[in-house]
């Protein structure tokens, strides 16, 4: 049949034969001259590719290979289906065409085109299936069923920037004696020297509460706890609760067991108010265990980010994809913006044989610039008895700055805070952060709490790390 006619950018007149009912989306990128380009793909940030018959319908076209899912392709009648010679005099020029099923991608800033992704070496010898090179951002629009639209795009190499923040680390310290063994997975700021913390294994959302009062140059004074009677007097139970964030005299707490976000008074009572969870996040979609763990909440931008801990399950074309997903004050989702995490320091077979081992995004914190803080954390804990687990364990923790405001690179571009690692003596499994108060000097504070995991057999403390960002 022939399909109606949609108008992408700079577009007019554009008319195609089909017998798909989707809307067809044909990208235009303009790739720097003596790249290789190994792969294509059009990756929505918002919802999913609902493929025909299981299988992805999309043609990716250089000039000299016509390919469709990274294989040759011989039919003189797909061959036609690209319509046109690729001509471009300033690098080379690939077209990538999808159909897309109906009500698939909507609003702005709708997919990512990834160009060029390259086999290479990790630190131990193995080759890794794929590492970003180009991506770029695609501005988007409502696509209805039939229409035909194209978007042209000029790919971002992707790389580490630099960023115009001091941070100072100041010593962890230990609270254990202070607050009991626990499991402490994520914290947020209320005023003074109070803070909510979430307890993982407690009931309702986990609420406890911490006054944490710091000296001017940022290090504790000491640390108290209570909790509140919403939190000890209710039923409800296993929802492993991760994340925290203070909104308006209100706490929204994610969970992990079933992929919520929930409001909660600061009596740890809910409200029966929810963040509306897009679909393409719900609990199916995810690695078990691996959910909402990050949640942070800036009341100048009015808005609320969180990712999963892991990347979803269809997300394994780019090993560390991560998909940042924001909320308005409104409760309902908005921005979504794609991450990817820096590859693991161990390696397969030694992650395969470990007592403990896991990589992945717990925390974030939005700055008042709309800049986003993502803390990165892979913790490992050899196999073995006491003494070879607590000499071999390690955790690499890493602070990055990325801005999902203003990059229009598709992948976040990246730039590093501070990393540090902690080991035996000190291990410390960071899963919280939040701002906290500005000091005399004009600092702001970064708080960063553990999850002991109740002391596991005595390898490790609660512990709360200061940092002071200028």
């Amino acid at each position: 049949m022939m399909a109606s006619v949609g108008y992408g950018a700079g577009v007019s007149g554009v008319q195609t034969d089909s017998l798909e009912t989707g809307a067809f989306v044909l990208v235009r990128a303009v790739v720097p001259n003596g790249m290789s380009v190994s792969d294509v793909r059009l990756l929505p940030t918002m919802g999913e590719i609902r493929f025909f018959d299981g299988a992805t319908r999309y043609l990716v076209i250089d000039r000299e290979n016509l390919t469709i899912e990274g294989e040759p392709m011989d039919n003189a009648e797909n061959k036609d289906a690209t319509n046109g010679e690729i001509k471009s005099a300033d690098g080379k020029t690939v077209e990538v065409m999808l159909v897309l099923p109906e009500q698939n991608l909507k609003g702005s800033d709708v997919a990512v085109l990834v160009v060029g992704t390259e086999l290479f070496v990790n630190q131990y010898g193995t080759w890794m299936e794929s590492q970003v090179v180009y991506t770029a951002k695609v501005a988007g629009e409502k696509l209805e069923s039939g229409g035909v639209y194209i978007w042209e795009t000029q790919p971002v190499k992707w790389e580490y920037i630099n960023n115009n923040l001091n941070v100072s680390a100041l010593y962890q310290t230990n609270i254990t004696s202070q607050v009991g063994s626990g499991e402490y997975s994520g914290i947020t700021y209320i005023s003074g020297n109070q803070y909510a913390v979430v307890h993982d294994k407690l009931n309702g959302g986990g609420l406890t509460l911490f006054d944490i009062p710091l000296y001017p140059d940022g290090s504790i004074v000491r640390v108290t706890k209570s909790v509140p009677a919403g939190t000890s007097g209710s039923a409800v139970s296993s929802r492993d609760n991760e994340g925290v964030a203070y909104v308006d005299g209100k706490l929204f707490i994610s969970a992990e067991a079933d992929q919520s976000i929930r409001e909660y008074t600061l009596q740890g009572k809910e409200t029966g108010r929810a963040l509306a969870v897009p679909s393409d996040l719900s609990p199916d979609k995810i690695q078990g265990n691996a959910g909402f763990e990050a949640l942070t909440y800036n009341a100048k931008t009015e808005r609320f980010w969180t990712v999963t801990e892991k990347p979803l399950l269809a997300d394994d074309f780019i090993e560390g994809l991560m998909r940042l997903q924001s909320f308005g004050k409104n409760l309902k989702p908005s921005q979504r913006a794609l991450y990817l995490m820096d590859y693991p320091n161990k390696s397969e077979n030694e992650v395969s044989g470990a007592y403990a081992y896991v990589h992945g995004v717990p925390a974030l914190a939005e700055l008042d610039d709309g800049r986003l803080i993502v803390l990165e954390r892979e913790v490992y804990v050899p196999n073995g008895n006491v003494l070879v687990k607590a000499l071999g364990a390690r955790t690499w923790t890493k602070l990055y700055l990325v801005d999902p405001v203003n990059d229009k690179s598709g992948i976040l571009r990246k730039s590093l805070l501070t990393s540090f690692i902690t080991s035996s003596l000190n291990l410390a499994n960071f899963e919280g952060m939040c701002l906290g108060p500005k000091q005399e000097d004009g600092s702001q504070v970064l708080i960063l709490i553990a999850d002991s995991q109740n002391g596991s057999g005595g390898l490790t403390k609660e512990y709360i790390k200061v940092l002071l960002i200028r």
